[in-house]
């Protein structure tokens, strides 16, 4: 597993954001079950996040669009007014849009 992990890593580096079907593209000889575990394995360690999750064709489900964790940008919390300069970055909008569709896909998913 660590050399397909090495190996999605390499690809992922040159990449704003990715998804199995796509590295499967890249990554010839290994499987998109392969794949998916690495993805996996990647999340759990925080090296990537779920950009948003977008449908495939008819029948076939859908899939995550991932980005490297360093894409996203911590916003710091405060209380009371936000200064200009605490405004919502680009990053953490779309996070925040990837996170909402998500469970709104899984509440359909559930109903």
């Amino acid at each position: 597993m660590g050399r397909i992990v090495d190996q999605v890593r390499d690809v992922v580096d040159g990449l704003a954001e990715f998804s199995a079907p796509a590295l499967r593209q890249r990554l010839e000889g290994v499987s998109g079950r392969q794949i998916a575990h690495a993805l996996g394995y990647l999340l759990q360690l925080g090296e990537i996040r779920v950009l948003r999750v977008t449908p495939a064709r008819a029948g076939h489900g859908a899939f995550n669009v991932y980005a490297k964790a360093a894409a996203f940008r911590a916003v710091p919390r405060k209380v009371g007014r936000r200064a200009e300069a605490d405004q919502a970055t680009p990053s953490s909008t779309a996070a925040a849009l990837a996170l909402s569709q998500a469970l709104h896909h899984l509440g359909r998913r559930v109903a």
